[in-house]
């Protein structure tokens, strides 16, 4: 994906235009592909990667419409590596077995009301995870603490979704990792425990 171009105008009519034509595309791609994997069978693999390759190829250009409309990197379509990108370095480690890859997000957003986003994470944990009202008012008292609180209710998505009152989205972006031993993170290795 490329970088963002302060030069470049955004939001042009022609920009617009573009952006339609190429998602009417990206949706005829992804109805062809879904009717061909409906009616294929086991041997037709040569077919399904054909269409594959098309669907990919259809969103990458859709991602690149969308950049250019907006000035920012589109949601979900953005991908640090490609498809390319994937298939050259899998053929560099041809034959070595990978236990773990690390997928790393970024989200930005824009807090439109402070107030409003305490007060929805702090009902956040009073109704998930039962906590008294005073005691939620006292623990969550800073952003960042009322965005995790509401992730921790909701999932993440519902951040994306623009779902939360006080807050939205601006951008997302994501980064494969093949090693994550290099990361030095500390890990959670059972995320579904929640003690």
């Amino acid at each position: 994906m490329r970088g963002v171009d302060q030069d470049t105008p955004q939001w042009t009519p022609e920009a617009r235009t573009q952006f339609e034509t190429v998602a009417r595309q990206a949706i005829d791609a992804l109805k062809a592909h879904v009717d061909l994997i409906r009616r294929v069978g086991p041997d037709d693999g040569q077919e399904q990667e054909r269409s594959g390759s098309l669907l990919t190829a259809a969103l990458d250009n859709l991602a690149d419409a969308e950049f250019d409309l907006t000035g920012d990197f589109p949601y979900v379509l953005d991908l640090e590596l490609s498809t390319d990108d994937l298939a050259e370095e899998e053929g560099d480690d041809e034959g070595e077995e990978l236990d773990t890859v690390a997928v790393l997000m970024r989200m930005d957003f824009a807090v439109d009301d402070h107030d409003v986003l305490l007060q929805t994470a702090r009902q956040g944990v009073v109704e998930h995870d039962e906590m008294d009202a005073e005691d939620a008012e006292e623990s969550i008292t800073e952003i960042e603490a009322a965005i995790f609180a509401v992730a921790h209710a909701r999932g993440w998505d519902a951040l994306l979704d623009d779902a939360v009152p006080g807050l939205a989205a601006l951008s997302t972006y994501a980064e494969v990792v093949r090693d994550p031993e290099e990361l030095e993170l500390e890990v959670d290795e059972d995320p579904d425990d929640e003690d």
